[in-house]
């Protein structure tokens, strides 16, 4: 089903390559795809990171950071609660793993419980801002397994680095541009292992989150001068 959709996808996009003048995509990934589909557009990529608070500094950032608290973050989906109902019985289990607090953004129910060492805080839709605040508090961000296909894969993995969160994704989660301080996970036992790791660094996974941070400005500023690029071809032909 799933490759039956999307060739009928791909089949009507080919249908609209020549009445479209101009394509955005949020990863340079997808912007191979559309100049190979759509051979007379053209492509512009912006990135989904936008560095929209001036007072959310790297100093007011650093405030706020605790190298012991882990983000998950998540699409609203059961799978979350699926991690959650094994991830903190293992990490009780290894005395070496130095998390001890994790902040579940995305799900169902507001509540705090605490198991063993571990205290879980669940989170509701929160205001982007306060969303923000959240992930400014973590150092490591895990991002929920995804599905093979899904729209919307690179947002919070950029918000988490923005924030200045080492990222821990899936391979579906971390397509595209890597980030200097992002891992892999496939299964359970392979983010233990990758959290056992970063315990072993405590004293340098703030510094490897802030370096995940300055490159999610760097491209919020290519965004700025994209951006420009853009209004200035649209004032032109328009």
């Amino acid at each position: 089903v799933y490759k039956r959709q999307t060739l009928m996808f791909a089949r009507k996009m080919e249908s609209a390559g020549e009445i479209v003048d101009i394509v955005l995509t949020p990863t340079l990934r997808d912007a191979l795809y559309y100049q190979n589909l759509f051979k007379k557009a053209r492509i512009f990529t912006l990135f989904n990171v936008f560095n929209i608070y001036n007072d959310y500094t790297d100093d007011y950032i650093l405030s706020l950071k605790n190298p012991d608290t882990l983000c998950i973050s998540s699409w609203y989906g059961p799978r979350v609660y699926e991690l959650l109902a094994e991830l903190p019985r293992m990490i009780n289990r290894i005395s070496e793993i130095t998390f001890n607090e994790i902040n579940v953004l995305g799900t169902d129910t507001h509540k705090r419980i605490s198991t063993g060492k571990v205290t879980i805080n669940y989170f509701k839709k929160l205001p982007y801002r306060e969303y923000l605040a959240v992930l400014a508090r973590c150092a490591v961000t895990i991002l929920a397994p995804r599905v093979p296909w899904s729209g919307g894969h690179s947002v919070k993995r950029n918000d988490a680095a923005l924030m200045g969160n080492i990222i821990i994704g899936s391979d579906y989660d971390l397509r595209g541009e890597p980030y200097p301080h992002e891992f892999t996970y496939i299964d359970l036992r392979d983010l233990i292992t990758k959290l056992n790791y970063l315990s072993d660094y405590k004293d340098q996974i703030i510094k490897y989150g802030m370096a995940n941070r300055r490159e999610a400005l760097r491209r919020a500023y290519i965004n700025e001068k994209t951006l420009q690029n853009l209004f200035n071809l649209i004032l032109t032909n328009f």
